[in-house]
């Protein structure tokens, strides 16, 4: 039993066109003349112009990175806010030169200042950084000298347990016999 397959616009909405199709079955290749009569029929809609409609959707070009969207939204007599020279840098930080761009931009439009706001914000970052690494370097100190410890101990377990084996029988054994029992 055939069925009919519809063809609809970029939208999804409105119905453009359609053809008949062959139910197909599971158990083999439908056969030659039922593929001659599908050929004809897909040669006739393209004929008949169905099937262009199909394909005159306006095809999306790539979308545009985070970085690229927020070189668009630099215009004349924007306001500056912290967070903008954070932005810049944090592009910064990922591309390189990215600062350099957006600061000669904004300096083009008007804002003079904008490399020494630049440089408050990198500075600013700069020092909290610093400070967060010798914290995290503290921490870690502090964990070295604490394995350290462990380690001596463990080196403690072993020297008893070497001990006890000196002396007889090892604990494992004892206890394995009175299970037994």
């Amino acid at each position: 039993m055939p069925w009919y397959s519809k063809f609809y616009d970029s939208t999804g909405l409105v119905e453009v066109g359609g053809v008949n199709l062959p139910a197909c079955s599971w158990f083999g290749a439908p056969p030659d003349d039922l593929m001659e009569k599908i050929k004809t029929d897909m040669s006739a809609a393209e004929q008949s112009g169905d099937l262009v409609d199909l394909f005159k959707c306006r095809c999306k070009g790539p979308e545009l990175t985070d970085r690229q969207k927020f070189k668009g939204t630099i215009k004349p007599e924007m306001k500056l806010y912290k967070n903008t020279f954070k932005k810049i840098l944090g592009y910064e930080l990922t591309t390189p030169g990215f600062a350099d761009d957006i600061l000669n931009q904004l300096e083009v439009l008007g804002c003079s200042h904008a490399r020494e706001y630049y440089e408050t914000v990198k500075n600013e970052w700069q020092q909290e950084y610093s400070s967060q690494m010798k914290n995290t370097g503290e921490w870690y100190r502090r964990q070295d000298f604490e394995r350290k410890e462990v380690n001596e101990s463990r080196k403690q377990e072993k020297q008893q347990e070497v001990e006890r084996k000196n002396r007889g029988l090892s604990r494992e054994y004892v206890v394995s016999q009175i299970l037994r029992w």
